[in-house]
């Protein structure tokens, strides 16, 4: 096999044959001009891997061939496999040829991503029950809808489904529809898509039940308590059987998601932010109880990373959770958001509930190692940007999701 050694410089000077040249270390002070010009890159099958630092130079096996300098450049997505190196990787951009399909678009996940990719300049395919503009699809149970969606898709972030507990607990057959046959279903059509799409799945920290040890793994057990936990580790299952049968995979959980005036209003963190906004009271279902709060936009970063691993051929992405590695309890976070806001607030004590897990908390060095990925937005920064938000909504809009929550 043919390998070649280049710098970061040279492969920005050079037009190579069907490779990649990677842009994604760092914004160059100007055209042409590298941020690292001494890190070192090797060609080997078409795929580029950066193998250290050092004086740039070229150097082959076999007869050296340099690309046509007066050609234009190729200038590709890329997230290369960074081998012996940290396992770090270092990102490219997805391609403006790349067409994303994102189920649950309309969510609170969802919407962050498509910011972000619409930014990008990107063009992602919307499919949400409650997406209401052409040509957004609609519903997962609905295969015909589904089938249209991933016909056109180049990749796949599946966001959408039953997204709470308490949902899974009030309509267990909707949530197996939905989480896992929607999800099986989603499968087989990007296995027998004639572009293959690469596919993202977008877990829960509820797969691992109440863990002993904290932080948890990646590689804890996964002993799910409750109908929606047992819907994401069947549907994870899903995704690691389609991986088996070449389809490109990525697997993602998420904890405790919070930083938009529009999510559900009755979830803990909008809830007590709003109550801190504009006064009200906040009910604690269980004081002592501990998790891992993490920033949307955080995640919504983290789910460009992967994707960009994913669209320049990643294979083998392990299961990453993107977490804080912050434990705080729901009465440090209403104290908090009481101390953030200028709202009179009141703190209502009420029992955990049982089908909850009481305490989670992640370790983020994995999704640190083979992203280069951590939380950048801190619980009080961005609770206190969530009640400014509130602080900002109409009265009739406050009304409405202080009737929502009780």
């Amino acid at each position: 096999m043919r390998v070649d050694h280049f710098s970061l410089r040279e492969l920005q000077r050079f037009h190579l044959n069907d490779g990649v040249c990677s842009i994604g270390l760092g914004r160059p002070r100007r055209r042409g001009h590298p941020t690292f010009p001494n890190m070192i890159f090797s060609l080997i099958g078409g795929k580029t891997f950066l193998c250290g630092f050092g004086i740039p130079s070229i150097s082959a096996a076999g007869e050296q061939q340099r690309a046509r300098p007066q050609a234009k450049r190729r200038v590709k997505q890329l997230a290369c496999p960074v081998h012996g190196f940290g396992e770090r990787k270092v990102q490219g951009v997805v391609g403006s040829d790349e067409r994303v399909l994102i189920t649950g678009s309309s969510g609170l996940i969802g919407r962050a991503l498509i910011a972000k990719m619409s930014l990008a300049g990107l063009r992602p395919i919307r499919f949400d029950i409650r997406e209401t503009a052409a040509p957004a699809l609609g519903d997962l149970r609905d295969h015909l809808a589904l089938e249209r969606a991933v016909a056109g898709a180049t990749g796949i972030v599946h966001l959408g489904g039953v997204s709470r507990v308490i949902w899974g607990e009030r309509f267990p057959d909707l949530c197996h529809a939905v989480n896992v046959e929607a999800t099986r279903k989603i499968l087989d059509l990007a296995l027998n898509s004639r572009r293959r799409p690469w596919f993202v799945y977008a877990s829960s920290r509820e797969v691992y039940g109440q863990q002993s040890v904290l932080p948890t793994v990646e590689t804890a057990p996964l002993e799910p308590l409750n109908t929606y936990a047992r819907s994401k580790v069947a549907a994870e299952k899903l995704v690691s059987a389609a991986r088996d049968a070449g389809l490109s995979t990525a697997t993602v959980r998420f904890s405790s998601v919070y930083g938009d005036i529009d999510d559900h209003a009755d979830r803990v963190v909008p809830a007590f932010a709003s109550a801190a906004a504009c006064g009200g009271t906040m009910r604690i279902d269980g004081p002592d109880c501990a998790f891992d709060f993490t920033h949307v936009d955080d995640v919504a970063a983290g789910l460009m990373k992967i994707c960009n691993a994913l669209a320049s051929g990643e294979k083998k992405m392990p299961t990453l959770h993107f977490v804080s590695g912050v434990k705080t309890t729901l009465r440090e976070l209403a104290e908090l958001a009481a101390d953030l806001g200028p709202g009179p607030t009141q703190i209502n004590l009420t029992p955990p509930r049982t089908f909850d897990i009481h305490e989670f908390c992640g370790d983020p060095s994995r999704a640190s190692e083979v992203l280069g990925w951590r939380t950048a937005i801190s619980l009080r920064s961005g609770l206190g940007k969530l009640i400014e938000e509130f602080k900002g909504c109409s009265p009739t809009r406050l009304r409405t999701a202080a009737a929502r929550i009780a």
